[in-house]
């Protein structure tokens, strides 16, 4: 009897020592005191970018910022964000894209135009939203799909070629020809060209390694070149700046990001950062609920009245530049500069 006595003792005292170690067990997050979900659902956020290169890289973090300032990180704990990044080639946008799917995302966001289009060919159930996309509506259609246009103010910048150098003739448009958003740009760039009497000539690549040939080749052919939120120039704008350099060559840009690398000046450009977290905005609205992606219109980064002026004082140096051009431009260094 004394013996039973003892064991059911022991049993209470361990019953008790099991229960104790429970109540103070604790996640790594406690530990940390990073998450504040509190065992709310995880949102999966997806996110296709073409390549790495300044406007693309500030779209995805003016998107992750407008998602932070409503209350949605990964610190938090309430969105766990897959962020992929291809090398510039549409197969492997089609890859992650697919990969994106069967990982059951509730949100896809797609940098670039050929993400766009491998988000879209992946997927019409999964909501996506699309920025750093020229023209949406034609390139990406879909009833699941939103986002915001890069489309910048092309005609005023043809005009402000025309500033830039008061001899010019002759104007060359760059890009690359297997980029629908580029081809899109230059054939606005056209019908600005004609209407404003300016002679044109195209010059296209698909491939990075033409350019330097390319440029080259507008020696004595063109004063001034243009070029659109092109992806493959925007990854090689040193090559772009120096060969036309020696062909004495002025490059006019769509966005900042490519006068930062060595193009000599822009006019009304898309802040990326900007448009970023306005795609943000809208992926906050579906992520709570408040809106779906029907309810949701393209959204365009106006210029203004006073459209900014952005000029690489390294690569101006090469140049003579109107001084009334230079009075209120914002002056850059070339980002590799010594």
């Amino acid at each position: 009897m004394k013996m039973k006595r003892i064991v059911a003792l022991l049993m209470a005292l361990l019953t008790l020592l099991v229960f104790t170690a429970c109540g103070e067990t604790k996640s790594p997050a406690d530990d940390t005191g990073a998450s504040e979900n509190n065992g709310a659902d995880v949102l999966k956020i997806g996110v296709i970018q073409l390549v790495k290169h300044d406007a693309l890289d500030a779209a995805y973090d003016g998107f992750v910022d407008a998602l932070a300032a409503a209350g949605y990180s990964e610190e938090i704990g309430n969105i766990e964000i897959n962020y992929q990044v291809a090398t510039g080639k549409p197969d492997e946008c089609a890859t992650i894209a697919q990969q994106l799917v069967s990982e059951k995302s509730d949100l896809i966001l797609a940098i670039a135009t050929p993400a766009a289009q491998a988000a879209v060919n992946a997927t019409s159930t999964i909501p996506i939203l699309v920025t750093a996309v020229t023209n949406p509506e034609g390139d990406c259609p879909g009833a699941n799909v939103s986002g915001t246009s890069d489309l910048g103010p092309i005609a005023d910048q043809i005009k402000f070629a025309k500033k830039l150098n008061p001899e010019l003739k002759t104007i060359g448009f760059l890009y690359n020809s297997s980029e629908a958003n580029s081809k899109f740009q230059a054939g606005m760039a056209i019908d600005a060209a004609k209407e404003a009497g300016i002679e044109y000539k195209e010059f296209t690549v698909t491939a990075a390694t033409e350019l330097q040939s390319v440029v080259e080749s507008m020696k004595g052919q063109v004063e001034v070149c243009w070029l659109p939120t092109d992806n493959t120039c925007a990854s090689n704008m040193l090559i772009i700046s120096s060969a036309a350099a020696s062909a004495g060559v002025m490059t006019v840009c769509s966005e900042s990001g490519m006068v930062n690398n060595g193009g000599l000046c822009t006019y009304g450009a898309v802040d990326y950062f900007t448009l970023g977290q306005q795609t943000g905005e809208m992926a906050v609205k579906l992520l709570s609920g408040e809106a779906t992606v029907a309810d949701l219109e393209i959204g365009f980064q106006a210029a203004g009245d006073d459209a900014a002026v952005v000029i690489n004082e390294d690569v101006a140096a090469e140049f003579t530049i109107p001084a009334e051009i230079l009075e209120g431009a914002t002056l850059v260094k070339t980002a590799t500069a010594e």
